[in-house]
């Protein structure tokens, strides 16, 4: 295979965009698009080494897994070698256990699935994922395992080309299709797993057959096309949905590029040069390195780093990445003087017991969840910093049900049923939700038990109680709209609802209408609540609504656990926000509330209870006690300081609705709605 200097300088392209992307620097909105083009040239490489020795006649399924394990793995390994021994001193233990399961993963090249299972790649809590970014190695390796013995069968007799576009056409069709059909509704689905990606690595395959039938010529204006395209999806890109039909612009454009920018072409001179050369050659160690330094960084700072530090950790990132390049990958990749001579046999032995070396930590990490009794700088155990003093996590959420994955559950799982006793028959409540809910379960219930409710609870993470709408990753309206006619079907005396707006209003790209409404539709969210109280206050019962709690502006648990790991003076720990900056966040929703009239709904101020300070600030952390567990989940202490706040509006509201007609015997209370949407 000949070398073409400007695929290198294509490198470049490629993974720049995605460094300045994860850094948050600059007007790269669409650089994550960089992961597009790299599957693209990785399909043209690995198609035109294949045609190579299969016209050479010496291909070989060894010796081609064989230059990927000398190509891929010892990068990889020194990298993760590095970040797990960062991991162990930074991290804690859930993070910690996270980062052990992620580290199987990637031995078994699978991190795009556990990724896809784990986390939305786009959501904030992204950026502090050391290993986030071998997502893309477990869909690189996954195809390798179909691609080479595909190209073994169909690559042979006089009409070998035609039969190879033809077929590969026909699968990225096909690949290509299902990703459009599904990124609206499934985007993690079709973002993390290969179906859904195979077409990107399809077309600089059967750039790499076109170009070994037939001499296609430098065209300028086609090459300048090409990188109009990638300009236009890393400068402009959306995350909405993504990979949809935008994936197009970076992966076509890369094509065309691959196809007519040939050294002759202005863009292949451009691209040929010696700085994108260089930065080319390292960019696979470059891909590798940026992800855990800024998750790290992320991590063990306060606050988000500065753009002088950011740029500094991208300096870093390229010194590291030449390092790795150097003595590292080129050595491995390398035979003969310059390189390790090592036998294809003793790298297979090496690298396997390598691998087995970080499966088993991974697998000990995980087992030891994490482990806790790890001794942090402060003198702390990990343990006590979590549980004890930067608030404890409440990540036993055995209710928080997956309905809306599951459509056949349509009823609160049996044991989210808490019985209580001394009533005769059995007032009974339900808490509905979503992960705010979750984390109220344990409280709410137990006041609720204890007042003589038999209570269930049934909450779903990432989803507001109210039917009308879907997210890219669940589908919210059939889960609600299942609930609510258990709901009317069950004659509750109480309705309990806690949930968060905030990303309703102000994160409303994820949000997508239910039905066969169009995608591109806004959902009218005011109606959305209104129609769904009206629904509840319709079945009789007493409803009862958290005000939303105060969203801070920093992850308040994190904040607080490196102030006690890394820091002896934790005792006068405090952090708040002004009650101005809360109600910026949740008046709308607030003022709507107010508008509505119905004796059998109450709603509990939680900003009285949470911004009781001075001149009504909002606290996130009082005398060393973080209340949040991040930036808007309540931390146990949280959890507590607003239950003992609003016990007594609570009560109230519930010695009302034992002085009520019960649900099942009596009919539908009247309400009255004063909205200006209506």
């Amino acid at each position: 295979m000949k070398y073409r200097p400007e695929i290198d300088g294509l490198r470049t392209i490629a993974v720049l965009p995605v460094v300045f992307f994860h850094a948050g620097i600059g007007p790269f909105h669409g650089g994550f698009s960089g992961v597009d083009i790299f599957f693209v040239i990785s399909g043209y490489l690995i198609t035109s080494l294949i045609i190579g020795d299969l016209e050479a006649g010496k291909f070989s399924i060894l010796n081609f897994y064989t230059r990927r394990v000398r190509r891929i793995l010892p990068a990889l390994f020194f990298v993760l070698a590095l970040s797990s021994l960062a991991a162990f001193h930074i991290l804690y233990p859930l993070e910690l256990n996270e980062f052990a399961q992620s580290v199987v993963a990637t031995m078994f090249f699978s991190s795009n699935i556990f990724f896809w299972i784990k986390s939305d790649y786009f959501a904030t809590a992204a950026e502090l994922k050391p290993l986030l970014h071998t997502w893309s190695l477990g869909v690189e390796e996954q195809y390798y395992l179909f691609f080479p013995p595909l190209m073994m069968v169909i690559w042979k007799g006089a009409r070998k080309v035609r039969l190879s576009l033809s077929l590969l056409g026909f699968i990225a069709a096909l690949s290509l299709a299902a990703c459009l059909v599904l990124s609206e509704t499934w985007s993690g689905m079709t973002f993390y797993l290969l179906p859904f990606r195979a077409w990107e690595l399809l077309i600089g395959a059967m750039c790499a057959i076109v170009l070994a039938r037939w001499h296609i010529p430098a065209n300028g204006p086609a090459a300048i096309l090409g990188a109009v395209l990638i300009a236009i999806s890393v400068l402009f890109g959306s995350e909405h949905g993504w990979p949809s039909w935008q994936a197009l612009l970076p992966t076509v454009g890369s094509g065309l590029v691959i196809l007519f920018a040939s050294g002759s072409s202005g863009i292949g001179r451009l691209l040929a040069t010696g700085p994108m050369v260089g930065i080319g050659l390292l960019s696979y160690s470059l891909y590798l390195w940026h992800q855990p330094l800024f998750a790290f960084t992320r991590l063990r700072l306060p606050d988000e780093p500065s753009v002088s530090l950011k740029f500094a950790l991208i300096a870093l990132a390229i010194l590291l990445s030449w390092f790795t390049w150097r003595f590292v990958e080129k050595p491995f990749r390398t035979r003969g003087p310059e390189g390790f001579v090592v036998g294809d046999r003793k790298v297979a032995v090496m690298t396997g017991s390598v691998a087995v070396v970080f499966v088993a930590a991974g697998l000990l990490g995980d087992a030891t969840d994490g482990w806790p009794k790890r001794t942090a700088p402060s003198g702390l155990t990990f343990a006590q910093i979590t549980s004890d003093l930067a608030g404890a996590q409440i990540d036993n959420l055995p209710c928080d049900t997956d309905l809306a994955f599951n459509p056949a559950l349509t009823a609160p799982l049996p044991e989210c049923v808490f019985a209580a006793a001394g009533t005769d028959p059995p007032r009974r409540a339900i808490l509905l939700g979503d992960s705010h809910g979750s984390i109220m379960t344990e409280a709410v219930a137990a006041r609720l038990v204890s007042a003589g409710y038999e209570t269930s609870v049934a909450t779903f993470g990432g989803c507001v109680p109210f039917p009308g709408y879907r997210t890219v990753f669940r589908d919210c309206h059939a889960a609600n709209t299942a609930m609510y006619r258990h709901v009317a079907e069950s004659g509750y005396d109480v309705i309990v609802l806690v949930f968060r707006p905030q990303p309703v209003f102000f994160e409303d790209h994820r949000i997508i209408p239910a039905g066969d409404a169009s995608p591109d539709q806004p959902v009218d969210v005011l109606e959305m609540i209104r129609s769904g109280l009206m629904q509840l206050i319709g079945t009789g019962a007493n409803v009862i609504l958290f005000e939303p709690v105060p969203d801070m502006p920093r992850d308040i648990g994190h904040l607080a656990r490196n102030r006690f790991a890394f820091d002896e003076d934790h005792a006068t720990v405090e952090f708040s926000i002004p009650f101005s900056q809360y109600l910026g966040r949740t008046e709308p929703v607030l003022d709507f509330l107010r508008t509505i009239r119905a004796p059998d709904l109450t709603v509990l101020e939680t900003s009285r209870v949470m911004c009781d300070g001075i001149d009504r600030a909002c606290a996130g952390i009082e005398a060393g006690v973080a209340l949040y567990i991040d930036d808007n989940h309540l931390s146990r202490f949280g959890v507590h300081k607003l239950m003992a706040g609003v016990d007594k509006d609570l009560q109230d509201a519930l010695d009302a609705s034992n002085l009520a007609v019960p649900p099942q015997a009596g009919r539908a209370q009247e309400a009255s709605v004063q909205s200006p949407l209506r």
